[in-house]
Formats: structure tokens, C-alpha cells, sequence
């Protein structure tokens, strides 16, 4: 009798992870075919950064640009001034006072980190990710969080893992980056205006 208990209780835990392995890889699919269909996104977006040692919260604001499959422009606007544009294999940060210039082919850590930042805004590759361990943690209200874990040793050291909250149109709406040291950073973003034409000079590197 407490065999065919175990057996029964084995079956509906089997069961319950194919219904809920069924209901990730359609969500996967929709975020998927989303992304596929984004050609450009802007929005502005809000950062609150919390350090786990104060009390205080920063808050910084600015807008993102992005122009499929690999331009990409960050720039914060308050309070203080910071700008990354990465446009194909090139990647510049501008700052008040300086600008550096990278190639992603000669800096390897930068060229995972533009990957990251192309997920983390239109949520593309995350069906088979080389870089993240991709789970569904919760759904409800037509919004789904899904947990993405580093396999890499070198972006460990950056994050335990990030937070990608999707809305109902299956697009990114909040990113939340947890580090090991219980530090983490909330980026929200606004309506996100999708395939309207931008200007190429945004993503321009000079």
C-alpha cells in the first residue's frame, strides 16, 4: 500500500512538471516571436539602486534606445550624466568628463555584458542561452518573472542572478540584478514605444 502511495505521488509530480514545463517553453515561445517582431524599442526608465550596508536608496533616471539586432544606447540623465552605446561590436562610454572606446572582440567580459543587456531589454535567446540558467519563477497578473542564473564564473562575479519581469504585450518591463553581497538594482521601465523609427545618430561611436 505505501509502495502504490509512492508511485501514485511520484506520477503527479512528474505530471505537474511536464504542465509546468509546457507552460515555460509557451511563454518562452511568445516572448520569443515578441522579440523576433521588436525591430526598435525606446522608453525611459528609472534605477534604484540599493546597497544592503545603508539605508538610502539612488535613484537615477534616463532613457534607452534600441535597434535590433545589436544597437543599443543607455544613457542616464539625472543626476549625473553617463552614456553606453554599443553598436554591433563597438562600445563606447561617454561620462562628463571622458569617453572610452572598446571592441567587443578584444574584451570578452564587455561582449557578455552587451549580451546580457540585449536580453535583459527585449528578452531574445532566452529558449538556449549559453551564458544564463533560465527558470519560470512566478506568473500572475499577466506578468512572469523568470530567474536567470549565470553559468560563467566571470559574470557570477557580477550577479547571483537577475530578474526579468515581462508584462502582458511579453516584453520586459522591470529588471532587478542581485549580487552576492545582497546589493541589488530595480531598472522599471515606461511604456515601451516599439518599431518606431530612430535616428541612426543615436547609436552613432565617434
Amino acid at each position: 500500500m505505501l509502495n502504490k502511495i509512492k508511485y501514485i505521488l511520484f506520477l503527479a509530480f512528474i505530471i505537474s512538471s511536464i504542465d509546468i514545463n509546457a507552460q515555460e517553453n509557451n511563454i518562452l515561445d511568445k516572448i520569443s516571436k515578441t522579440s523576433e517582431n521588436t525591430k526598435t524599442m525606446q522608453c525611459s526608465f528609472t534605477q534604484t539602486k540599493n546597497i544592503s550596508i545603508l539605508a538610502e536608496e539612488f535613484v537615477s533616471k534616463g532613457y534607452m534606445f534600441f535597434s535590433a539586432p545589436d544597437k543599443f544606447r543607455w544613457e542616464y540623465a539625472s543626476p549625473y550624466e553617463y552614456i553606453f552605446i554599443m553598436n554591433e561590436k563597438d562600445i563606447s562610454i561617454i561620462t562628463e568628463s571622458s569617453q572610452n572606446n572598446f571592441n567587443t572582440d578584444q574584451n570578452k567580459l564587455f561582449a557578455e555584458i552587451s549580451k546580457i543587456m540585449i536580453v535583459g531589454i527585449n528578452g531574445s535567446g532566452l529558449e538556449k542561452n549559453e551564458s544564463f540558467n533560465v527558470d519560470l519563477q512566478s506568473e500572475n497578473n499577466n506578468e512572469y518573472i523568470f530567474k536567470l542564473t549565470p553559468k560563467q564564473k566571470e559574470i557570477k562575479k557580477i550577479f547571483s542572478y537577475i530578474l526579468l519581469t515581462f508584462d502582458n504585450t511579453f516584453t520586459v518591463s522591470k529588471i532587478e540584478m542581485i549580487e552576492d553581497t545582497g546589493d541589488n538594482t530595480v531598472i522599471k521601465f515606461s511604456p515601451r514605444i516599439i518599431n518606431e523609427p530612430i535616428n541612426d545618430e543615436v547609436f552613432k561611436i565617434r
